[in-house]
């Protein structure tokens, strides 16, 4: 199954690296950094979040520790004043805290089948070939929309004591899924070289992401 989407993205990145050079648009290459929040992989695991009742009283399980961050680095070719291909590298992680008691033992929620308290990691890398549709482009800003859509990376390592301090058990994953992002609704400001963005919509970047870009000008070039 990997297989159907590792072929379609290695053709795409032949064709993302060779068209600028055999298009007919000139292009402007750009490369941005952004910080994201609220990720589906974080959004998923925070849904299994629940409210445990003991004796008719209501006690709140909270087990997702880390933040609801995402790291993100982006390639852009950007050909004429409409369309823009691109690829985008990311990094996402989920710390679970499996060790809530209640008054009769350990209670477990979330998508981790463990049997034991402890905490447990997911590290995620992902890469995806992105498309950007600029809905108009300014002197200073500019509103898009973008789509993108690949491969995510997860390493799921954790540690229970199976009820029993002496008696840990590390366990460890490896996965691969598809992943992507829509984002209908993105803007940049900023001058010729520098802007800043930010960028609103859902999936493995975020439901919002916010950074910089920079633009490699040719001689010549139009802003």
């Amino acid at each position: 199954m990997f297989d159907k989407f590792l072929k379609p993205f290695i053709c795409f990145s032949i064709f993302l690296f060779e068209f600028p050079f055999n298009g007919i648009a000139k292009p402007d290459y750009r490369v941005s950094l952004g910080l994201g929040v609220f990720s589906y992989a974080y959004k998923y695991e925070k849904s299994y979040e629940t409210i445990s009742f003991y004796n008719h009283h209501p006690m709140s399980i909270d087990e997702l520790k880390s933040k609801p961050f995402t790291y993100n680095a982006h390639y852009e070719c950007t050909l004429g004043r409409h369309f823009g291909v691109g690829v985008c590298l990311g990094y996402d992680n989920l710390r679970v805290d499996r060790s809530f008691v209640t008054p009769v033992g350990y209670y477990y929620s979330g998508e981790y089948n463990v049997t034991g308290s402890g905490e447990y990691k997911t590290y995620i890398f992902f890469v995806m070939p992105e498309t950007t549709f600029y809905y108009f482009k300014r002197k200073i800003v500019a509103m898009y929309g973008k789509l993108a859509a690949g491969i995510r990376f997860d390493i799921e390592k954790g540690e229970a004591d199976m009820y029993r301090p002496h008696m840990k058990v590390t366990e460890s994953n490896k996965s691969r899924k598809f992943c992507m992002q829509v984002d209908p609704i993105c803007l940049e400001i900023g001058g010729a070289y520098w802007r800043g963005f930010a960028e609103c919509g859902l999936g493995a970047e975020g439901m919002g992401q916010m950074g910089i870009k920079y633009t490699f000008k040719k001689k010549g070039g139009n802003d």
